[in-house]
């Protein structure tokens, strides 16, 4: 939401991950707080959630709100055998995704698609040969 400009800041999206993390629900929670909190390698829950909020600082202060897709346009991102090992979870539902070395670790993603072949006549202008003039005043 912030990327695309609806909003200024991810704390004025109620629904967003930055609000579970910095506002922990006490029931019907989403996140594992303390599971979070180990693999970060966080001391406290009060350091997860300083350190999260700066990152989230740097990244608004910096005027860049690019998408990045091995975030957007992944199943999953992490090590090589998390990535794989959901990938033998999710079964055939992974089918025709490929374990991929990106800049944040592993991600699990299909490939991409070159689509200009199969493009490349219905792309050209087609000029006036489906043209038809009418004589619209009966003439």
């Amino acid at each position: 939401m912030v990327r695309v400009g609806v909003m200024d800041h991810p704390s004025m999206w109620p629904f967003s991950g930055y609000t579970e993390i910095q506002e922990p629900r006490r029931k019907k929670m989403l996140i594992g707080y303390e599971r979070l909190r180990g693999v970060v390698g966080a001391g406290s829950y009060d350091e997860l959630q300083r350190s999260h909020r700066g990152s989230i600082e740097d990244y608004l202060g910096n005027g860049e709100k690019s998408r990045h897709d091995e975030w957007s346009k992944s199943i999953a991102v992490g090590s090589r055998s998390f990535v794989e090992t959901l990938k033998h979870f999710l079964g055939i539902r992974a089918k025709g995704r490929d374990v991929v070395e990106g800049g944040q670790g592993y991600q699990l993603r299909e490939a991409a698609a070159d689509y200009k072949p199969l493009l490349e006549d219905e792309n050209e202008d087609i000029g006036l040969v489906n043209a038809y003039f009418r004589d619209l005043n009966g003439e």
